[in-house]
This record gives C-alpha cells, sequence and structure tokens, in this order.
C-alpha cells in the first residue's frame, strides 16, 4: 500500500492500494462504486461516472484476457494429444517409405524424409516443425500420385485430417497468446487511470466533506484507514542522587 500523511495531527493513517497491485486497485475502485450508487445523484462525486467507466473498461478488458489464456490452455492441451499422435503417424509412414526403398532409400526425399548419405539412413524428424514440414511434403506428394499408385498406408485422408489439426490448433494457441497479451498490456493504462481518480476523489472527500481531517468514513468509499498508535515520549532522565 502507499502510504498518505494528508492530516499530520490525526490519529489514522490512509493508504492507497498501489499501482503495481492492480487487483487491490480495481477492489478499491469496486468498493468506491458500489457505495456511491447508494447514495443520491446530486451526493454523488464527479469522479463516480469516470471510474464506472473504468471498471466496465477494465471488466470488459479482463473478459478478454481471462478468454484468450482459455484458448491458450485448451489448444496446448490438444497440441500434446496431437504431437504424440503425429508421431506415431510418421513413424508409420517411415516404416513404409523405408520398406519400399529399402533399395533406393535416397527416393525417401520425396515425401518428406531427409536422407543421411553418408550411412545411409533414412532419418525421422525430431521437432514439431520438422514434422509438420514432413506431413506437408507427404500430402502433396501422394496427391501428385494417380489413386492406385499412393502408398496403402495410412490414408491419405486420415494425414491431411492430422496434419490440419495440428496447425489449426498452432493458430488458436497463438491467437489465444495475442489476445491475452493484447489485454494485459491495455490493462495498465486503465490502472493508472483508477489509481489517478481514486487519489483525487479521497481530496475532494477531504476538503469537502471532512474538512481536511482523516475519518474511518473513507472506508465506504474501499479505502484504507488505520489508527496509529501514538508514539510515546522519552521520559527525561533524572539527576544523579547528591552524594
Amino acid at each position: 500500500m502507499v502510504i498518505i500523511k494528508l492530516d499530520t495531527a490525526s490519529p489514522y493513517r490512509l493508504s492507497f492500494p498501489e499501482k503495481k497491485k492492480p487487483l487491490d486497485v480495481v477492489d478499491t475502485v469496486r468498493t468506491f462504486v458500489t457505495y456511491e450508487a447508494g447514495l443520491p445523484p446530486e451526493a454523488q462525486l464527479p469522479h463516480t461516472p469516470l471510474l464506472v467507466e473504468l471498471l466496465r473498461q477494465w471488466d470488459e478488458n479482463d473478459e478478454m484476457r481471462q478468454a484468450g489464456e482459455l484458448q491458450r490452455t485448451r489448444a496446448a492441451a490438444a497440441l500434446e494429444d496431437l504431437d504424440e499422435r503425429v508421431r506415431q503417424m510418421v513413424r508409420h509412414i517411415h516404416r513404409i517409405v523405408a520398406a519400399i526403398s529399402f533399395d533406393t532409400p535416397a527416393d525417401a526425399v520425396q515425401w518428406g524424409f531427409t536422407y543421411k548419405q553418408t550411412t545411409g539412413n533414412i532419418l525421422l524428424p525430431e521437432t514439431r516443425r520438422e514434422h509438420l514440414f514432413l506431413l506437408r511434403h507427404y500430402i502433396a506428394e501422394e496427391q501428385s500420385r494417380p489413386p492406385l499408385e499412393r502408398l496403402p498406408q495410412p490414408p491419405l485422408a486420415e494425414v491431411i485430417a492430422i496434419h490440419d489439426a495440428l496447425r489449426q490448433q498452432l493458430r488458436r494457441r497463438r491467437a489465444g497468446q495475442s489476445q491475452r497479451k493484447r489485454a494485459v498490456a491495455a490493462a495498465g493504462p486503465i490502472i493508472a487511470a483508477m489509481h489517478f481518480y481514486l487519489q483525487s476523489a479521497v481530496s475532494h472527500l477531504l476538503t469537502f466533506q471532512f474538512e481536511g481531517a482523516l475519518t474511518p468514513k473513507l472506508q465506504n468509499w474501499g479505502y484504507e484507514v488505520k489508527l496509529v498508535a501514538p508514539k510515546r515520549r522519552a521520559t527525561p532522565a533524572e539527576p544523579p542522587a547528591a552524594a
């Protein structure tokens, strides 16, 4: 909390929520506008409609942030499952291609595999990007062949389906990440404005309603007001007794 000492003679201390703790700022604003809503319109502060609008913006923006995070999380979970399915499918394709290219293993590059000439091995992809690259080239190669000349397994339709599903979930994850990032960036100015109007509003209250004196009544608007224990004065030392 940011401690503000406006009334030096008051036994109370007023604390503001810190801007780096946005949820504390929002909670204070929510209490503020709720209390103001119960007052007659003529008794409400001029800051109230501004804080109401900022709270609406915050809630709307926070919903966007949560929706983006949910989409990102769901897509990430789906990608874990798809990654495993893709690995199994690519290994199946690898076995088929290795069998039909036994005498000419370099032919495996037609389906997207990497052929290592020094060892004569047809290499398996390792990363997700490499798996996508292979599937894309495998699909293009198979689609370029007459149906009767295509590899018997796995069915081309299944390869296309899992390739498209993987790309779709990657797009969904990126979109969710971008949405969340935009919402987090937009939250900063909203919190800064809320913080400013909370400070301005308490100055208004102290000036026009409470004659400059800190009071626990400010808690009605969500402000934190605490009673401060008075400092003890040091007892003067007694002079030494005469001999």
